[in-house]
């Protein structure tokens, strides 16, 4: 019989009919906790039989399905009580009455998920009509969980997607693309591309001057949480930085990416720096007015003129992509 949530059993699971967390091909909810008390507490969160976790020999409590946000914190609650502190509880999509997060501390969980020294996660690499013919590599891992991402879902569970590529694979992919298809610009795309600054750098060391524009698609956070992240940036003569901004106030950034309010201005921060430091660079935002309201965007705009920001404004709108679609409707939105 297996481990289950009495902490009784084995710690294995080879029953071909079990729907336990033991069994190798399930995948189930994990939440880390350090255990700092009595291992053996026994927790079911609901009259749901599922509603229950598992804990094995390595402090892991292990859901039998992914749990609801309401029984995530009954648990957090329980555990926390008893001395049981969580850590690295890594979060996907949004959900109704989720709680806000540190983007920082999201940023530091992915790139420990999606780097691996100078390598990157990516799914695929290839060339589409944007920008009117792109190279694009699709990475892994993002450091916001905005509700209307179209990003595949590796996004929200990047443990489970992609391979490790070095600067030089990607370099090569990019640029090999771009020549079959004679294009003439780069990018990277899917996740943030400034997760794992040296990955990026080394990469834009190998392409810089070979007579390609590589446009880096970014939302702004990493470059205004590291000052020296836009000079490094500007070493570079074929880089065109896009930063695109998600509202334009506290109460705004926090409803849309689920990042606590407190971090809205980082991707000012990141404008005003990649002004300073001479970086080609262009804003754009979500404003679709069915997520914006017109005082939000009357508010984003009068602080990009404050700042002496007059050049090209490219505002986005939302379209039904599934996981968009998807992501929208578990944060409570209807827009589809």
């Amino acid at each position: 019989m297996c481990k289950d949530f009495t902490g009784q059993g084995t710690n294995s699971c080879s029953s071909p009919l079990c729907h336990c967390p033991f069994r190798p091909t399930n995948r189930p909810w994990l939440v880390q906790y350090f255990r700092t008390l009595n291992p053996s507490i026994s927790l079911r969160t609901g009259p749901d039989p599922q509603a229950r976790l598992h804990l094995d020999s390595n402090g892991t409590w292990q859901w039998l399905r992914r749990p609801r946000p309401s029984e995530m914190l009954e648990v957090k609650r329980v555990l926390e009580g008893v001395g049981l502190h969580a850590v690295n509880e890594y979060p996907g999509y949004l959900e109704e009455g989720f709680r806000p997060y540190d983007p920082i501390e999201l940023l530091q969980l992915t790139e420990e998920k999606v780097c691996r020294g100078d390598a990157r996660k990516y799914t695929d690499f290839y060339c589409v009509g944007v920008y009117g013919g792109i190279s694009t590599g699709y990475l892994v891992g993002c450091c916001l969980r905005c509700v209307f991402c179209w990003v595949n879902m590796s996004r929200d569970f990047p443990d489970r997607y992609g391979r490790f590529y070095t600067p030089d694979q990607v370099a090569e992919r990019l640029i090999t693309n771009a020549r079959q298809r004679r294009v003439s610009k780069l990018r990277l795309s899917g996740g943030e591309p400034t997760l794992g600054k040296d990955h990026l750098l080394s990469v834009l060391d190998r392409i810089d001057g070979r007579g390609f524009t590589f446009i880096l698609e970014t939302n702004g956070i990493p470059l205004g949480h590291d000052p020296d992240y836009a000079l490094a940036l500007a070493e570079y003569r074929d880089v065109h930085v896009r930063v695109s901004l998600k509202a334009g106030n506290a109460a705004g950034f926090e409803a849309r990416t689920g990042a606590r309010g407190e971090y809205w201005e980082l991707p000012f921060r990141a404008i005003e720096r990649l002004m300073r430091a001479g970086v080609s660079f262009h804003v754009a935002a979500m404003t679709d007015p069915r997520l914006m309201p017109a005082e939000e965007r009357r508010s984003l705009v009068r602080r990009l003129r404050e700042m002496g920001y007059e050049d090209f404004f490219e505002e986005e709108r939302c379209d039904p992509y599934q996981t968009s679609v998807l992501r929208l409707r578990a944060a409570g939105f209807q827009l589809f």
